[in-house]
């Protein structure tokens, strides 16, 4: 059973990270509406949902509404709230917010403490301004309870050999979760992806399991749009079921999908 649903409230980026191919989307760019939101929301509360990602294919935190779509869900709803983010726009405001509304778990993506490296990786986006905004938020979520913060680093050829150093840098800090793992080829979109991670690096370290994506059988995924997709890095909508706008059976539309593959 579907657990969580994956919404998109944007897919516009201040970032061109390596590892993403936010560059290549082909669908319609924008943000989404409060009813489309809603909407989303009240569908998915009929399915059991209990968890709610805010990501999809952009930076959420650009949406000027997101800290109403927070106050919804905690108010509205039971829904634990799940924020995934470059960490970019976390201004005085915006932590304010998280931690007010108590958001249960908030990953950021930060690679290396290695500036350069870091630079590389997350392009457009500065080191030292992303550090002390993360850092700001894990003193004031201090003590909260219920607040989970976690820094994901993808594996690049750039960085593998940081990692050790980020995990003490923020495990010293009170924070135990840093999660490093190897980037996946997003559907086939992300371009030059052994020159990203390096070729022998990732044979090396590679799963030797194969096995089906887990996404799609895991989680709802809606486009800021309102759309339906099969796949979260659908990037020109090839595997659309259904649309909140024009086919208010869109969940059921998904499911049918997942059935029919198993």
């Amino acid at each position: 059973m579907k657990n969580f649903v994956e919404i998109e409230l944007t897919n516009y980026c201040n970032a061109r990270c390596i590892m993403c191919p936010n560059r290549l989307i082909k669908r319609k760019l924008g943000f989404i509406t409060e009813r489309t939101f809603k909407a989303i929301i009240k569908k998915s509360l009929n399915y059991g949902i209990e968890w709610v990602r805010l990501c999809g294919m952009g930076e959420p935190l650009l949406h000027k509404k997101f800290s109403k779509f927070i106050n919804y869900l905690r108010k509205q709803t039971h829904l634990k709230i799940e924020l995934i983010t470059n960490g970019s726009m976390l201004t005085d405001q915006i932590i304010g917010e998280l931690v007010k509304n108590r958001v249960d778990r908030i990953s950021i993506s930060f690679p290396s403490l290695v500036k350069r490296n870091y630079e590389t990786i997350m392009r457009g986006l500065f080191y030292e301004d992303v550090l002390e905004k993360i850092l700001t938020l894990m003193d004031r979520a201090r003590g909260v309870p219920g607040m989970d913060i976690a820094i994901t680093a993808i594996v690049t050829k750039f960085n593998h050999q940081d990692i050790a150093q980020l995990r003490s840098f923020f495990k010293q800090r009170g924070l135990q979760e840093i999660v490093a793992h190897l980037p996946h080829n997003r559907g086939g979109y992300l371009e030059n992806f052994y020159g990203i991670i390096g070729k022998q690096y990732y044979l090396k370290h590679r799963s030797k399991r194969t096995t089906a994506c887990p996404a799609p059988s895991a989680a709802f995924y809606f486009t800021w749009e309102g759309a339906a997709l099969l796949c979260c890095c659908d990037l020109e909508d090839k595997f659309k079921l259904g649309s909140l706008k024009t086919d208010l059976q869109a969940i059921d539309k998904l499911q049918l999908g997942i059935n029919l593959m198993r």
